[in-house]
């Protein structure tokens, strides 16, 4: 019973100003994320004064993913970093995934006591915006969440320095949208979240907000798998011995969509990626029973964005820094060419190509 739990930790979706609604709200942001955007998609330009004192950063990251976002991202930093000739020290703090909140907590309090320039981890339950909440009053550390691109409406005009990702509720749109097409009679699904959580909430959550328009479309079940193997296993054998015609499973991260794809082996749903990294690709490409589809982000853009948000504050140039920057994202499915997505795979990771 403790998978069906929801957790009244959460933020609720309204505490939230969302992405579009957002840069509504704030017309002015529209033209700084513009220029910004430009700073992304070109070489880096070193930065105009030379500091003699190094920068220090400090970044929360959950460790033993699948998934290869977080670490992609560490290594694109330190690169784009690199050629900006920002002088820099990175100190990085792993946390188990899907680890507790208490532990998740005591992590970034370390990070805090640190006493970096710049601090980047994500944010995730209330219990951490109440940390954040008492480091934008009494800290001067610069705090830069990734992962998360819709700011809080209670922090209005104490914003951190820096939201920055990949929005979770248009990456999950664009799933949806495809589903729709590919399954346009709807159909029984089930949803496999992650933790209890704002990632949980702005993809799963937001998935069955769209389908629950369309009454084609009939929720089974749901569950926490914490993106554990046996806790996907087990949600996957509860689904399918009670539902054998089930035509969709919603996955919210990497690594419960490489857990559910073998059950596809014996039974014929359909079953989404969800950020599209190295793993999701070969699953995709190269799996018989693989993944359907996933939406892939351009994920090195997120990593490029902190370095240029950072080189643009020590040079003075706070005004040039958007309060958000989400990166971009695309469809991929088992008719993209292999040259579409070795196109995609080349600008995705073009700092953190292992090979480069």
């Amino acid at each position: 019973t403790a998978l069906f739990l929801f957790s009244v930790l959460s933020l609720s979706a309204d505490e939230y100003w969302h992405y579009k609604d957002y840069f509504n709200q704030k017309p002015k942001q529209r033209k700084i994320l513009k220029d910004f955007k430009y700073l992304i998609e070109n070489t880096a330009v070193p930065i105009k004064e030379k500091s003699s004192k190094p920068v220090s950063i400090v970044m929360v990251y959950p460790e033993n993913q699948v998934s290869d976002y977080w670490r992609r991202n560490i290594m694109a930093l330190k690169k784009r970093l690199n050629e900006n000739a920002v002088k820099y020290s990175l100190e990085l703090i792993p946390t188990p995934t899907g680890g507790s909140i208490k532990n998740e907590s005591a992590k970034i309090l370390e990070a805090i006591k640190k006493r970096p320039d710049y601090l980047i981890f994500t944010l995730n339950v209330k219990e951490h915006a109440k940390i954040i909440n008492q480091t934008l009053a009494y800290s001067p550390i610069k705090l830069i969440l990734l992962n998360i691109t819709t700011p809080l409406k209670i922090w209005d005009r104490n914003q951190p320095f820096f939201y920055v990702g990949f929005d979770h509720e248009e990456g999950t749109q664009k799933i949806i949208d495809e589903v729709k097409k590919r399954l346009p009679d709807g159909g029984k699904y089930a949803v496999l979240y992650h933790s209890k959580g704002y990632v949980s909430r702005m993809r799963g959550d937001y998935a069955i907000q769209e389908l629950s328009k369309d009454k084609k479309w009939k929720l089974i079940s749901r569950y926490y798998t914490d993106a554990k193997t046996e806790k996907v296993n087990k949600a996957m054998n509860d689904i399918l011995s009670k539902n054998k015609d089930i035509d969709l499973v919603l996955s919210c991260a990497t690594d419960i969509s490489l857990a559910a794809q073998k059950f596809k082996s014996k039974n014929k749903f359909f079953l989404n990626g969800w950020g599209g990294g190295s793993a999701e690709i070969k699953s995709l490409t190269k799996e018989r029973h693989g993944i359907d589809l996933s939406v892939m982000r351009m994920n090195d853009d997120s990593a490029i964005a902190i370095a240029e948000a950072i080189k643009l504050d020590i040079q003075g140039e706070r005004n040039r820094i958007p309060n958000i920057f989400s990166g971009e994202m695309v469809l991929i499915d088992k008719e993209t060419s292999k040259k579409q997505i070795d196109l995609y795979i080349k600008k995705a990771f073009r700092y953190s190509n292992e090979e480069n």
